[in-house]
């Protein structure tokens, strides 16, 4: 899933609520992190930001089932955070 238009101050506040938000650690421009969700299991994702571009793509590793799911409140949680 990639977001587009993402400047530093908003990949910031992302970074900054995220952990909060999901419980995922997002720390850095890339990297992987996991957190074990109830019912699913542990869910895992990667994400890389490119702050030349502006955008960051952010994918889903594990439990492909919750996919929909998670893509919508990230999509929510990506636009609530927009400066």
């Amino acid at each position: 899933m990639t977001f587009n238009g993402i400047n530093r101050p908003w990949f910031t506040a992302i970074e900054a609520d995220a952990e909060a938000k999901f419980g995922i650690p997002i720390s850095g421009d890339s990297g992987t992190a996991s957190r074990y969700r109830f019912p699913v299991g542990r869910v895992e994702i990667s994400w890389n930001y490119q702050e030349p571009v502006q955008t960051l793509d952010v994918d889903l590793l594990s439990h492909k089932e919750v996919e929909s799911q998670f893509e919508s409140d990230l999509t929510a949680f990506v636009e609530g955070l927009k400066p």
